[in-house]
């Protein structure tokens, strides 16, 4: 029963790897104004895989979902946008009409600042890689950018 924990165990952690190779991610925040910042998100996604949108629908792979950690300082402002080409296909595993991307993509959140101080902004993205016959296991990893 150790054995196969111990499988079982590698073998995520191995998708895991794998999945941060495939998908190479990149943060960076822009002063727009003293107290608002545009945060770019930009996956580099490895050809032919690709990663679902935030607006995938439920039923089919795991969408992008960014989770941002409470900051009194820090505001949200909207939702994260997903600037470049959405694509779409009916994939037959779930029976439904996916949206995916795939090479760079560009999701952009912006925040207000309450305090013109100097803070981070902390959190985790969330996504799946497929290529179009397999998908790892979700993978999850956490972001801190600075905002000077």
């Amino acid at each position: 029963m150790k054995q196969l924990r111990l499988t079982l165990f590698l073998l995520l952690l191995g998708g895991f790897a794998q999945a941060q190779e495939l998908v190479l991610w990149k943060f960076n925040a822009i002063k727009k104004s003293d107290s608002i910042y545009e945060i770019h998100f930009r996956p580099n996604i490895t050809p032919p895989w690709y990663i679902y949108s935030q607006f995938s629908p439920k039923g089919g792979g795991l969408p992008t979902k960014f989770t941002i950690h409470s900051n009194a300082n820090l505001i949200p402002v909207g939702k994260v946008k997903e600037i470049g080409v959405i694509n779409s296909k009916f994939e037959k595993a779930f029976n439904i009409n996916v949206k995916y991307l795939k090479g760079s993509i560009d999701f952009v959140q912006v925040i207000r600042v309450k305090k013109n101080q100097k803070d981070k902004l902390v959190g985790t993205i969330e996504f799946m890689a497929c290529d179009g016959e397999q998908c790892l296991m979700p993978t999850k990893i956490e972001f801190s950018i600075p905002l000077n």
